[in-house]
């Protein structure tokens, strides 16, 4: 058989494209993701390489062609998109103020309820910090329990404590903070 015969025919034009280029001696290899319909006629996602073999003519000798069956990582990446489409949507929907910092307590993004709690833009907040939005205070009552989290003493923490507001107002808020863990 030959190997377009048992391609998906959606991604045929790619790799004709791709063989006469092979052929022609535009390039000596390449490598190419596509599907691929087994006897049984289930799709299934591989990884085609095709190298060319010249000889010292330069004309076309032969063609070495692997596939590899890449089923499980097209599965497992298909996953990830939906784990993170789902991530972002209660993320941003949230009723809740959420925000991603860094260790150094800058915020790597928040969500608009953050912003409309605090006042500011969803791009102001990420050149603050959390002790910028606080009562001095508060950071110093907070202080302990932080130097546990970053010390791996804890994994979380909860306080409920006063902030500031971009407009000078005084908002109470019960603050979470969580740990990726040791290991993320």
């Amino acid at each position: 058989m030959r190997l377009e015969e048992f391609s998906h025919p959606e991604d045929a034009v790619t790799d004709r494209t791709l063989y006469s280029e092979l052929v022609s001696g535009k390039r000596q290899r390449y490598q190419i993701e596509k599907r691929y319909i087994a006897k049984d006629g289930r799709v299934f996602w591989g990884r085609y390489s095709a190298s060319a073999v010249r000889g010292e003519d330069g004309k076309l000798r032969l063609m070495i062609g692997t596939v590899e069956n890449i089923e499980e990582q097209k599965l497992a990446q298909d996953a990830l998109r939906r784990s993170e489409a789902l991530f972002r949507a209660v993320f941003e929907g949230a009723g809740i103020g959420i925000t991603v910092g860094g260790m150094d307590g800058k915020q790597l993004k928040s969500n608009p309820a953050l912003a409309r709690i605090f006042g500011y833009s969803e791009d102001e907040l990420l050149h603050l910090t959390g002790q910028s939005i606080s009562f001095p205070e508060e950071w110093e009552r907070q202080r302990p329990l932080r130097e546990e989290l970053m010390a791996g003493r804890r994994d979380q923490y909860q306080i409920e404590k006063r902030y500031i507001r971009k407009d000078g107002q005084v908002v109470w808020g019960r603050l979470t903070i969580q740990s990726p863990g040791r290991d993320g």
